[in-house]
């Protein structure tokens, strides 16, 4: 039993093999958020992502049809 738990082991090459992928992994991860970060922030910037016309559905054919109401 001596001679069994002094032998050396056996590197696991599947495991080096994996701690590879999950760095990479890591590193691919935080690039494609900070992209969608600053994809989502320019959209905003520009009012591109959330337009004021298309939320509310103001146009100008509604605005006329408005005012030619008559109130009285």
């Amino acid at each position: 039993m001596n001679r069994i738990r002094s032998a050396p082991a056996v590197p696991n090459r599947l495991e080096a093999l994996m701690e590879s992928y999950r760095w990479v992994f890591g590193r691919l991860a935080a690039v494609t958020v900070l992209i969608l970060i600053v994809l989502v922030a320019a959209l905003l910037v520009q009012d591109g992502l959330f337009p004021k016309d298309a939320i509310f559905y103001v146009s100008d054919t509604t605005i006329s049809r408005i005012l030619q109401v008559p109130v009285f």
